[in-house]
């Protein structure tokens, strides 16, 4: 930990060991994640506050998202707005019944998740999934819950539990480790090194319904509108507005001009294989392990995720002939 975190510039040094791949021997890849990602600050000092607040607001995010149609705050409305028969839309017990929908979809992912990994067959594991997606796709009605966000998930939690696990087998480690890799916290942790992460990979995940751009998304990924106006875009030219940074005149055009011809001949649009890729960051392609490694690079680099263009169009590349 001394050597890690306690050295002159710590992050700096550990960005440039993700980018070489070192972290992949070195204990604390969580810890690393979260300051790539910006959960918690450079400075250390500032750790205990920002975890603090960031616990105490997953669980006021998920009590929020939860509904109860029983509640007393529904108590005063007209009979057919308050009946679990009734065919109002803006009924609670109509939220209430497709939130049973959504967990349900949401529960059939999850049971799948990197089945070569025991860990997540544990009933438990699974729930916490559920919860912490079931949150974030309330919170995110914009986008919801999409078939992969499981996956990006997993990973996060598979790290951050596995490392808490070893934390918590040593109680007389420092105070300040112990405080990061808490345990009785990888819920309230995971969902805010998932929620960092997910800033830039939500607008992958649009469906191709029409959606308002969310103004707090960074700049890399997000369709350029007109100051004066806040029209309905469709999220399919969201996407291609990103795909045409990566595949047109962009970095395949640069690296591989024939390349980008060939596959424009063809009529075979990015989407096809670069959605996946980028959406899931590579987590198809590679097995876990090798995955984690691609990550600790891919996060190193910057919060955008700006590594990820380059390894698609490294793919491409390779695969080309």
């Amino acid at each position: 930990w001394a050597d890690m975190f306690l050295r002159p510039d710590y992050l700096g040094c550990l960005r440039n060991e993700g980018m070489a791949t070192v972290l992949r021997d070195r204990p604390f890849r969580s810890v690393s994640w979260r300051l790539f990602l910006g959960a918690l600050p450079e400075d250390q000092t500032a750790w205990a506050k920002r975890l603090k607040d960031a616990r105490r607001s997953y669980h006021e995010k998920a009590a929020s998202a939860a509904s109860d149609p029983r509640g007393a705050a529904q108590r005063d409305l007209p009979p057919n707005m308050h009946h679990p028969l009734t065919e109002e839309s803006a009924s609670a017990w109509s939220t209430y019944f497709e939130d049973l929908e959504l967990r349900d979809v949401i529960r059939r992912d999850v049971t799948r998740t990197f089945p070569e990994e025991h860990f997540f067959e544990d009933p438990e594991i699974q729930e916490l999934m559920i919860r912490m997606l079931f949150t974030y796709s309330k919170l995110n009605s914009d986008v919801s819950y999409r078939q992969g966000m499981h996956e990006l998930l997993a990973a996060l939690l598979l790290v951050l539990a596995k490392e808490a696990a070893v934390v918590h087998q040593h109680p007389d480690l420092e105070a300040q480790l112990r405080l990061v890799l808490d345990p009785t916290f990888i819920e309230e942790d995971t969902y805010d090194l998932f929620e960092h992460l997910m800033i830039d990979m939500k607008p992958f995940f649009f469906s191709d319904q029409y959606r308002r751009p969310e103004a707090h998304h960074r700049q890399t990924n997000t369709v350029s509108l007109p100051a004066t106006q806040t029209p309905i875009v469709p999220a399919s030219l969201i996407r291609i507005a990103i795909f045409s940074r990566l595949f047109g005149y962009g970095l395949l055009g640069k690296a591989e001009p024939t390349l980008l011809q060939k596959l424009r001949k063809l009529d075979i649009p990015p989407q096809i294989y670069g959605l996946r890729w980028i959406r899931l960051l590579l987590s198809r392609e590679f097995s876990l392990a090798d995955t984690m490694i691609i990550w600790d690079a891919l996060f190193a680099v910057n919060q955008n995720l700006e590594l990820i263009d380059y390894l698609c169009v490294a793919m491409l590349t390779y695969i080309k002939d």
